[in-house]
């Protein structure tokens, strides 16, 4: 489904009885995360003065078009967030900078 709140089927996953020490028969890879969308831009400028100073003023943006990129689904069976998204990375942060060379 894809959802917050249900991000694969929890109903196909069962406990392993107490006392019996038995494997799953689930491959691995067969819970797959969210995927991962993030764009960042950098615009700079660069000013000489003279012949042994240089200014750069520059402006950063990270996750310019903030897309919510989900980081941790819930994979525990005891939890009561099984199969649910428990984290986000981080939104769109920007920046404004200045460096002097000389």
């Amino acid at each position: 489904p894809h959802t917050i709140l249900k991000w694969f089927n929890s109903q196909c996953f069962a406990n392993v009885p107490a006392g019996v020490i038995r494997p799953g028969n689930a491959g691995r890879g067969v819970v797959t995360g969210p995927g991962f969308q993030r764009w960042d831009v950098s615009l700079f400028k660069n000013f000489a003065f003279f012949e042994r100073f240089r200014l750069q003023l520059r402006g950063d943006a990270f996750n310019v078009f903030n897309h919510t990129n989900p980081s941790t689904v819930s994979t525990s069976l005891v939890s009561a967030t099984f199969g649910q998204i428990t984290g986000y990375r981080d939104p769109r942060i920007i920046q404004i900078a200045a460096k002097l060379y000389f």
